[in-house]
């Protein structure tokens, strides 16, 4: 059973002004790299964290762009 991230991986679902954040970059490349079709269960949890991650930092610099940060 496969999961596909690739709605949040895919930079046209990150807004313009988060896409310079590196912290979003880097969990685009962890997500890229596991493609979350890893061949052990390892592989397949650390594909769910980074999207975990990778959305909690969206919500994050969303509620900065919100309140003005």
């Amino acid at each position: 059973m496969s999961t596909n991230h690739s709605s949040t991986q895919d930079k046209s679902a990150v807004p313009n002004d988060h896409r310079e954040d590196p912290e979003l970059q880097m969990f685009q490349r962890q997500l890229h790299r596991f493609a979350g079709e890893g061949d052990c269960a390892y592989e397949r949890a650390l594909s769910t964290l980074y999207q975990k991650l990778f959305e909690q930092r969206l919500q994050q610099l969303s509620a900065m762009r919100n309140s003005g940060l």
